[in-house]
């Protein structure tokens, strides 16, 4: 299995820590330190980034990101979230990296079309994932009564690795 599997898969694990730990009403709670934003909303646009990779570039050669479904019922709903985890985490096995990919950008304005690859995006997703599960990280420790969350949740792969050099 490859390396970035395998971080697909820690970002993916990270999710499920602290999903099935996590009632509705704690998942939609407004954070002020979040600017208002919940737990819920920061699962879904991350979710949203690896559920419109695969489904894109299954269909066709271009990705865009700006195309999300924004499906609401991902970030009202724990047990949805977890449920897109498990198909992210099965689409993983029938992947091909190496694919050649156009990812554009501005749709609205002036399209820049960029050549890129399933590789690539993949890991754009895994990080843009770790930044949000930083952030999520940040709004579970501001809400009471939840459990504490694994000490290397929401640290980027890398950073794991190098922690567990270093001991």
């Amino acid at each position: 299995m490859s390396s970035l599997i395998q971080a697909t898969r820690q970002v993916l694990d990270d999710g499920r820590d602290y999903l099935v730990a996590l009632e509705s009403e704690a998942y939609q709670t407004p954070i002020s330190l979040l600017s208002g934003s919940t737990l819920g909303q920061h699962t879904r646009h991350w979710i949203e980034f690896f559920q419109c990779l695969l489904q894109q570039s299954d269909c066709g050669q271009t990705i865009d990101y700006d195309q999300r479904k924004r499906d609401q019922r991902l970030e009202r709903e724990p047990k949805v979230a977890l449920s897109a985890l498990e198909t992210i985490d099965q689409q993983l096995e029938s992947i091909e990296l190496k694919r050649s990919l156009q990812l554009t950008t501005c749709p609205d304005r002036d399209p820049i079309q960029l050549a890129t690859s399933l590789e690539r995006e993949l890991w754009y997703a895994v990080e843009h994932a770790i930044h949000h599960l930083a952030i999520i990280k940040i709004g579970w420790n501001a809400l009471e009564n939840l459990p504490l969350l694994p000490k290397d949740f929401g640290l980027a792969y890398s950073t794991r690795k190098h922690l567990a050099n270093s001991y």
